[in-house]
């Protein structure tokens, strides 16, 4: 097992390729910059100067997403750079909030997901929660998106004007998911949940990926963590 604590205070930007990134282990792939802060890794909180390097390119390249660059950390994703195949990967997250000011962005498959397998940007699997309370576990397969599973996970009703996230805001849980091939060559996807930090874990989805909906992904690739429109330590 590696457990990797983030006890130095600094800032790992992004760079558009893992072997550009300034640390041996993470690259931050999008979403601007990670800052480690009291030994807590974390997305940018709230809105950057009109000064920030980060600002003006996210302004220029992506302005719906970013609110016109104030907020780059609305699309972060962020990956070991060694490639895995069979993986066991964990995190404890705290959502402090949702950027969803811009009605364009308010989605409810948008949410904080656990990805393996990663090739590129066309390529991966990844489980995790939306903001429509769901658990789920998909993959990208030459740009396309297949659900292998899906259940509530979540209470309330999801409402888009109204009720635009039900994930849970400042406390922390335990999120966690297992990729690996079995004998027959099937793709297994879990997802586990510790909702409380309690301590125990709950299985609530587990994928076979049989090749039925796009070809499975069979190779190592990344491991990660990827949110959409969030901000999180």
């Amino acid at each position: 097992p590696w457990n990797y604590s983030f006890s130095y205070p600094g800032t790992l930007n992004e760079t558009l390729t893992s072997s550009q990134s300034g640390s041996a282990y993470w690259w931050v792939a999008s979403g601007g910059k990670l800052q480690v802060v009291n030994g807590i890794g974390q997305t940018i909180q709230g809105n950057l100067p009109i000064t920030d390097y980060w600002y003006n390119t996210y302004k220029r390249l992506e302005p719906r997403t970013s609110d016109n660059g104030l907020y780059p950390q609305n699309m972060f994703s962020m990956f070991q750079r060694t490639p895995q195949l069979n993986i066991d990967q964990s995190v404890s997250i705290r959502i402090n909030q949702d950027n969803l000011g811009n009605v364009q962005n308010r989605n409810p498959w948008n949410g904080i997901f656990l990805m393996s397998r990663r090739a590129d940007n066309s390529n991966y699997y990844y489980a995790g929660v939306r903001d429509d309370g769901h658990a789920i576990v998909k993959k990208k397969v030459n740009g396309l998106y297949y659900t292998l599973a899906e259940k509530t996970f979540f209470s309330g009703t999801y409402n888009a004007t109204t009720n635009p996230s039900l994930l849970p805001k400042n406390v922390w849980m335990n999120m966690r998911s297992a990729t690996y091939t079995d004998a027959t060559g099937n793709v297994h996807v879990q997802l586990y949940m510790d909702q409380n930090q309690s301590g125990t874990w709950t299985l609530v989805l587990d994928a076979i990926d049989n090749g039925t909906k796009g070809a499975k992904i069979g190779s190592q690739g990344l491991i990660g963590l990827k949110s959409d429109f969030k901000e999180w330590l």
